[in-house]
């Protein structure tokens, strides 16, 4: 049986701000593990009020890939397969996520690849 890595009392991290084109602001907070890895260990996503249909899934996605880096999880394989979700309404410039989980993508490939 596999067992998440216990978090350490205090941990690097990084929050990206992004303006999704259904108008609301979705934050992510990537945290590093330290140590010679220094890789993605988990993640915090919050979007919409409390108590939000949006927000509690949002928040259950930030939990799933948390859980699956805690325990030993190739965040490239979780970048991956998170890419290039659209939304019904992406946003029209390349540069754009095109929906919650494609920014997901972009920002754990971005903290990945800076321990390259």
């Amino acid at each position: 049986m596999i067992h998440p890595r216990e978090r350490p009392k205090v941990l690097d991290s990084s929050t990206y701000k992004f303006k999704m084109s259904c108008g609301r602001s979705l934050y992510i907070t990537v945290s590093k593990n330290g140590g010679d890895t220094d890789s993605p260990f988990e993640i915090f996503l919050t979007m919409g009020k409390v108590g939000s249909c949006d927000r509690a899934l949002i928040e259950g996605l930030g939990r799933a890939i948390s859980l699956y880096l805690r325990t030993g999880g190739d965040p490239e394989r979780i970048s991956r397969s998170l890419r290039h979700i659209r939304c019904p309404h992406p946003g029209l410039r390349p540069d754009e996520p095109k929906s919650c989980p494609d920014a997901i993508s972009i920002v754990i490939e971005k903290e990945y690849n800076k321990e390259s």
